[in-house]
């Protein structure tokens, strides 16, 4: 299908504004390091030159005649990854160096972090890197597939209409169809109707409306209007001189937008018109200019009805209530699966691999109709059923001629594409994560800003709040699906606290185009003699390790989980010392009692979870962690936060949840940028800090079920008046007798947790000053 080239121009996107931003600092060491600057400049300036180059490249790397371009673009993105290792490396040493006491310094001095001498071996690799990417550069050329980057691929989906091939029934929609007519045959409206149908891709919302439009009841309409969009691609001429060509009225060849506008309200004036909009997806300014054009600020008889993947757009174009269409059942895609394969019940395979099949569609015509045409390519043999039963769905769609199944990853394809850049990263990278694992929220971001994939645009928003965006975009087209939490769960937490399940269909292509960036390895067996070193994001398993020889290891990760793994301390420590660069590591997985030691050698991490680990205290070598971010110690056996935590200058997110020994925070308050701090169920913590009012960036703040204190301490509970950016704060259990007038003046709070808090009589005045 696709491949890890697929991802090249976001990662060097990411590479490239990282060398930027350190461009000044490398221009003012120009004298200690020669020609370092002029090889940082020219690195970044050839980056961004083949930026625009790599998105085309990209799009129209497909086929068994570009695989020269697949290569080369692995090629680029490989060197990419290995200059910015380079730069992170060096400027790592350099803070340590200059935030060290003199003792420190000697002691670098005399190591192999000596300062001079990195300088020195990275000004080399530099070098070498720049000659290598400029060599890289000219390769299109040199080897003629410039033309392949230049000729685009056709990614145009099929053209859809309004015929309905009666031969093929449509299963599981009777119920909707009715409703649907329920709602056209209303005249109450004073405006026009746009009636949205949304639903995930697959859930057959094109044959729906095809069901509507053909069936007689709608013969009471003037004209019966059909019109396929592009998805992404929302031309207002060309939908409204498809709009007004299918009826009675000319549309003149040389007629302005304008006119053409003028020319659908007129129809839509004048006659009762049933107008189908058939896969419409784009941005939202688009989606208004559309909705503009068929509002006629008049009651109509005429009426709307618009397919969509995307709830955001459903709801921008909408002017009633959207039809959400549901999965069907699974006796209803047992009938489509049926009617595919040309076979049923009867049949011993059937009977052997039926059911775990149909319970695969996950109540989705289109993947039931696909695995009926797959069965169907050659029912007779037991390894196609197999195949349709376990295989994941990208690669058997590749091992099959397209004139022989349905095809069923077309409109994910034409989704991907068009995604901004830096958004396939981030959709990419949740394939980390096994089909029907539970994604936290919280974590899945600290991981993508850890990681450099979130760039907030012109440095107006937090990453954590683009981020937000990332995935509230990805919800919308049912990519990322939200889990519904227990009544207690909901009690407890927040919308910070949103859990996630990536959709089936989203994982096998996020799967398919991740290649080789992403390894998921929970189990090795039948894969002992792959090499696995080159890949930068990785999960793996206990029982993985000990099968896979160590010199196939992953040696390049950026980020690396051990998750229900019960990986022993020896192998997790062998994998970690080679894997100097990692950004992102989860020992959440581990059966370890201590942090393993290897851990403090790594200059570049982020993101550290240590969540249920065994362990009773944070040894002193965390402090030497300068860029760490993320920290979550939740549920671990720690009795005290040390003082020197004050050291991780950078971390932003802490949690401390669920730590049933812990009993004194010490240099909290000095963590000054800290956006989440997580300190609930830690029913042991005996005093806190006077005043957090220096955690001005605070953004979540969670006490609940937190110390043997009954109530917080006056001070402490007065210096929230200074947590100007606090958004959520939970209170939850403490025998409160009331709250300090300035909560009311908390302007950015939006989630307040006070259940439980028997004692509070009143609030204050000052409350319906708080917006909600």
């Amino acid at each position: 299908m696709v491949g890890a080239e697929m991802l090249v121009a976001a990662a060097v996107n990411q590479v490239a504004r990282k060398i930027n931003d350190i461009v000044g600092v490398a221009q003012g060491e120009v004298k200690l390091c020669c020609n370092f600057s002029d090889d940082l400049e020219g690195i970044k300036d050839t980056l961004v030159y083949l930026e625009s180059l790599l998105k085309n490249a990209e799009n129209n790397s497909f086929g068994s005649d570009r695989a020269n371009l697949r290569h080369w673009l692995g090629q680029i993105k490989s060197l990419a990854y290995d200059i910015e290792d380079i730069v992170d490396g060096y400027y790592s040493s350099k803070e340590q160096f200059e935030g060290g006491s003199y003792a420190q310094k000697g002691s670098l001095f005399c190591s192999l972090s000596n300062p001079m001498l990195l300088k020195g071996s990275m000004v080399y690799k530099m070098k070498s890197k720049r000659e290598m990417l400029q060599q890289r550069q000219h390769l299109p050329n040199q080897y003629h597939f410039l033309s392949h980057i230049n000729s685009a691929v056709n990614f145009e989906e099929k053209q859809t209409t309004s015929y309905r091939n009666t031969d093929i029934a449509i299963v599981g929609r009777d119920a909707d169809l009715d409703h649907l007519f329920g709602i056209l045959m209303q005249n109450d409206a004073e405006e026009l109707s746009i009636i949205p149908i949304v639903g995930p891709v697959g859930f057959g919302k094109t044959s729906l409306a095809q069901l509507v439009f053909n069936d007689t009841r709608t013969e009471a309409f003037s004209f019966r209007i059909w019109v396929h969009v592009s998805m992404g691609n929302i031309n207002l001429e060309k939908i409204g001189r498809d709009i007004v060509s299918q009826t009675t009225e000319r549309i003149e060849e040389n007629m302005q937008l304008q006119s053409v506008k003028n020319a659908v309200q007129h129809v839509l004036n004048k006659y009762s018109c049933l107008i189908v909009l058939d896969s419409l997806w784009g941005k939202n300014e688009e989606v208004n200019e559309l909705k503009q054009m068929l509002l006629t600020g008049r009651h109509t008889e005429s009426k709307i009805i618009v397919t969509t993947h995307s709830d955001k757009v459903a709801k921008l174009i909408s002017t009633i209530p959207l039809y959400k269409l549901s999965a069907l059942s699974e006796d209803d895609c047992l009938k489509i699966f049926s009617q595919r394969a040309m076979t049923g019940p009867g049949d011993p395979l059937f009977r052997e691999y039926g059911e775990d099949i149909i319970r695969r569609c996950e109540g989705t015509p289109l993947v039931a109709n696909f695995l009926g045409s797959v069965v169907n390519a050659q029912r007779q043999r037991r390894e196609v059923w197999q195949s349709a039963k376990d295989e994941e769905m990208w690669k058997i769609e590749e091992d099959y001629p397209e004139d022989k199944i349905s095809p069923l990853f077309p409109s994910f394809k034409i989704i991907y594409y068009n995604m901004p850049h830096e958004l396939r990263l981030c959709f990419v990278y949740c394939s980390i994560f096994p089909k029907g694992t539970v994604i936290e929220k919280k974590k899945l971001i600290q991981q993508w800003i850890a990681l450099d994939m979130i760039e907030s645009k012109h440095g107006t928003l937090p990453l954590d709040v683009t981020a937000e965006k990332y995935i509230d975009e990805l919800k919308a087209i049912y990519f990322l699906q939200v889990l519904e939490r227990s009544q207690n769960d909901a009690e407890r937490s927040s919308a910070f606290e949103e859990t996630l399940r990536m959709h089936n269909l989203a994982h096998d292509l996020a799967r398919s185009v991740a290649g080789e960036d992403i390894l998921v390895i929970l189990d090795a067996e039948n894969e002992r003699n792959a090499r696995y070193c080159c890949y930068r994001y990785a999960q793996v398993s206990a029982s993985s390790l000990e099968s896979i020889d160590r010199k196939a290891w992953p040696s390049k990760a950026r980020s690396l989980i051990f998750k229900n793994s019960g990986a022993e301390l020896e192998h997790v420590s062998e994998v970690l010392s080679v894997n100097k660069y990692l950004r992102v590591l989860d020992l959440s997985g581990c059966s370890v009692k201590d942090i393993p030691s290897p851990i403090f050698h790594l200059k570049q991490l982020r993101y550290l979870d240590a969540s249920s680990l065994s362990i009773t205290a944070l040894p002193l070598q965390i402090s030497s962690f300068h860029k760490l971010q993320m920290l979550d110690l939740s549920e671990t056996e720690l009795t005290e936060l040390p003082p020197f935590i004050s050291n991780l200058k950078r971390l932003n997110y802490l949690n401390l949840q669920g730590c049933q020994k812990l009993q004194r925070l010490n240099s909290l308050h000095l963590l000054h940028d800290l956006h989440y701090l997580n300190l609930s169920c830690c029913p042991e913590v005996t005093s806190f800090p006077d005043s957090l009012e220096n955690l001005t960036k605070l953004r979540f703040l969670n006490l609940s079920g937190c110390s043997k204190l009954s109530t917080l301490p006056i001070r402490l509970l007065e210096s929230f008046a200074s947590l100007c950016s606090l958004v959520d704060l939970n209170l939850s259990g403490f025998e409160l007798q009331m709250l300090p007038d300035f909560f009311g003046n908390m302007y950015s709070l939006q989630y307040l947790n006070l259940s439980k808090c028997l004692k509070l009589e009143v609030l204050p005045q000052s409350f319906g000053h708080l917006c909600i």
